[in-house]
């Protein structure tokens, strides 16, 4: 995929993520429609009792900018 940086995946017993990471100015709606369609090659393959995989996209600009905690004694 055209930007595609790295890919990072984790597995554990029934669950499977795998991460796609892009360059920055990449255009991550461009980019998803690339990686759903990837997906629905991928999805014919899998066995009828696996779950449909989800794709999702992050943006970190979505993150607050400040997060803090506050505590007190009583």
């Amino acid at each position: 995929m055209e930007g595609l940086r790295f890919i990072q995946s984790q597995s554990r017993l029934g669950y499977r993520s795998v991460r796609l990471v892009f360059n920055w100015g990449v255009d991550l709606d461009e980019a998803m429609r690339d990686v759903q369609a990837a997906m629905d090659k991928v999805e014919r393959r899998l066995p009828e009792e696996v779950d449909k995989p989800e794709v999702r996209k992050y943006d970190p600009n979505d993150l607050p900018v400040l997060v803090y905690g506050v505590t007190t004694e009583n």
